[in-house]
């Protein structure tokens, strides 16, 4: 096997040869370490809109919240790991410090959507006293056809 060379023997030798400079490669595992980091949350958690949907916060919510916790528990674990492998193979801290962010991001976001639960109000497209649908009183107001039978 000596004096075999493939494309990721090469580029590894690159890394493992103590070069801290192969900005490509730190930048491109920063952000699969993102990306990766984003996807474990979606399989421990919910989406955010369950989260803050009516049904999530009227059916057990305590045990909801409980195992939300604990989902962002297992996700920023493994992600700081994932962080940290990275960080091993490049030499470099980015993957390491991308991991940190995208899980308080991430944690950020499900403790959002858990303290503010969606209701009636989020329907009137009102964003910042500025209607997002300024036609709506309009629709309103046309008469309703009856139903055929």
């Amino acid at each position: 096997m000596a004096g075999s060379t493939s494309a990721g023997i090469e580029s590894g030798a690159c890394i493992e040869s103590g070069g801290t400079g192969d900005s490509t490669a730190v930048i491109g595992m920063t952000i699969l370490v993102i990306g990766s980091a984003a996807g474990l949350y979606s399989s421990f958690c919910p989406s955010w809109f369950t989260v803050s949907s009516d049904f999530f916060n009227t059916k057990g919510r305590t045990g909801n919240e409980r195992r939300i916790r604990q989902g962002e528990a297992a996700a920023t674990a493994l992600s700081l790991l994932e962080g940290a492998g990275s960080t091993l193979i490049t030499r470099n801290l980015l993957p390491l410090i991308g991991a940190a962010l995208i899980s308080a991001v991430m944690v950020a976001g499900y403790e959002w959507a858990m303290a503010h639960p969606s209701s009636d109000e989020d329907l009137s497209g009102d964003l910042l006293g500025v209607s997002l649908y300024p036609w709506r009183s309009q629709v309103s107001s046309l008469p309703v056809l009856p139903r055929r039978r």
